[in-house]
């Protein structure tokens, strides 16, 4: 195949366009989306075809280096196409007559050498042919690293792109979250400035949420129910239990799921007031159901830890107020708190005493004496003392009535009642 020098030898002619055909071809699979490393393997391959040589040796630019490719001749070869500095020369190798080092160049620089040898120097024929190859072959690898930049960029676009959208996800979650939890925020901040109470507590939760729900005492009886399928009678468990799932409920420091109920506590200190429920039997509340329960949780504190308070300073007023004027205090002074505290002090008054032994306590008889007065349509103060309840009574109480109606709230007739006379 190989030719020494022109001739007008039409078969020699003929070999050499048939050369040049083949690096047409050549140059076509080369440009077919080939990897360099494939490039490459193509050139080497094919140079034999060409004339008297062979590939001695290839090497790329890799990070501004020159780095042989696998079957370089070593250091020797080395140093002598770094001093070449890019540019194209002879090269000497072991045992090989003839060697030459054919720079592979692109637009974009120097990348790389192809060296080939001979046993004899080819032909000036033999060797354009070489030279065309390893142009072709350079030109190949700039298109293959620029499709393979292309292919990287597109790839650092993909991942940019993915990343992006899922931050705009996260955002628009995040957002619709945020939303959300302001609605919640404003509803029950509405509530409670409106002093709707429980019962309006429990309806803006249930609406929140669309689950029916329930406002429980310390002990698990119900205060109220907002929503569909109300039981009845509401059921009940034992104390035992019900302490137990309440220590739990405490001990999670966030709603707590109890068989087809998910509950918060109302507790603004460390005294549990009440229980809120989202009634769940489905077991459908997420994220926001469980957020608007701690939110209504936390506002249920605030209004039984008022109401306790509110109730606490009542008691104490009418208790002082009672204490005061058993005692002696001033006519002015009494009528303004007895006014205060909703009782009339004008007219004839009565006192009265009431013990009760065996398990009523104080608290309990006081509770009785309160039902039975306001039962017979009469008015009173009352003040607890250690082992006896004081009421101020307007009116003449009927001490029998009064009896009987004290024993029929405490379920027992261990007690006495004492009136005093008539106090204008």
């Amino acid at each position: 195949m190989g030719v020494r020098g022109r001739s007008t030898d039409p078969t020699l002619s003929r070999d050499y366009l048939s050369n040049l055909y083949s690096l047409f071809v050549l140059s076509i699979m080369m440009f077919d989306d080939r990897s360099e490393e494939e490039i490459l393997s193509l050139a080497m391959t094919s140079v034999p075809a060409l004339g008297p040589c062979w590939v001695e040796a290839a090497y790329v630019v890799r990070d501004r280096r020159l780095t042989p490719l696998p079957g370089g001749t070593g250091e020797q070869l080395d140093s002598q196409l770094l001093a070449l500095r890019g540019a194209e020369g002879s090269v000497s190798l072991p045992s090989r007559a003839w060697g030459r080092a054919l720079a592979l160049r692109s637009f974009g620089g120097h990348t790389g050498y192809v060296v080939v040898a001979a046993k004899t120097e080819p032909s000036r024929d033999e060797l354009f042919l070489v030279k065309v190859l390893v142009q072709q072959t350079a030109a190949a690898l700039a298109n293959a690293s620029l499709h393979r930049a292309e292919r990287e960029h597109a790839r650092e676009l993909k991942t940019l792109n993915d990343e992006r959208a899922a931050v705009n996800e996260r955002l628009t979650t995040t957002v619709s979250d945020l939303e959300r939890q302001t609605t919640i925020h404003e509803e029950l901040t509405k509530v409670s400035a409106s002093g709707a109470g429980e019962d309006g507590i429990a309806e803006a939760l249930h609406k929140l949420t669309g689950l029916p729900v329930a406002v429980e005492d310390c002990f698990g009886n119900l205060r109220t129910w907002s929503g569909p399928d109300r039981p009845t009678p509401y059921p009940s468990s034992s104390t035992e239990a019900h302490e137990d799932v309440l220590r739990r409920a405490a001990c999670n420091g966030r709603p707590l799921r109890h068989k087809d109920r998910l509950i918060a506590l109302a507790q603004p200190r460390s005294e549990i007031l009440g229980v809120l429920a989202l009634i769940d039997p489905g077991r459908t509340a997420g994220h926001h159901e469980e957020f608007a329960l701690e939110q209504a949780a936390t506002v249920l504190a605030l209004e039984l830890a008022h109401a306790r308070n509110l109730a606490e300073v009542e008691l104490r007023l009418r208790r002082e107020l009672v204490e005061d004027l058993l005692s002696g205090t001033d006519e002015e002074s009494a009528f303004a708190r007895s006014e205060a505290l909703g009782h009339d002090l004008h007219g004839a008054h009565h006192v009265a005493v009431v013990q009760w032994h065996g398990r009523a306590n104080d608290d309990a008889v006081a509770t009785a004496v309160a039902r039975a007065t306001a039962g017979a349509g009469l008015k009173a103060l009352l003040a607890r003392c250690t082992g006896e309840v004081v009421a101020l009574i307007k009116g003449r109480p009927d001490e029998n009535n009064l009896y009987d109606a004290v024993a029929r709230e405490l379920g027992s007739t261990t007690g006495s009642i004492g009136i005093g006379g008539r106090c204008d």
